[in-house]
């Protein structure tokens, strides 16, 4: 399937954000999730499944100050 990841289409095979992540090599620890539009829990990324033309955006904690 195809999905939106930070404003470019990924092919994806299927699965939950957190399959999504860990395919990606994203830290699920040090990530922000939207999810077309909407901020996804980090309790909620095992249980909610993608789907075709989801849009997804990733925003990554960045140290320093």
């Amino acid at each position: 399937m195809k999905i939106k990841v930070n404003g470019e289409f990924v092919s994806f095979k299927g699965g939950t954000v957190n399959h999504l992540l860990r395919e990606l090599k994203i830290s699920p620890d040090f990530v922000a999730v939207a999810l077309n539009r909407e901020i996804v829990h980090r309790h909620e990324r095992d249980c909610i499944e993608l789907k075709e033309g989801d849009t997804l955006e990733f925003v990554k904690a960045a140290p320093g100050g």
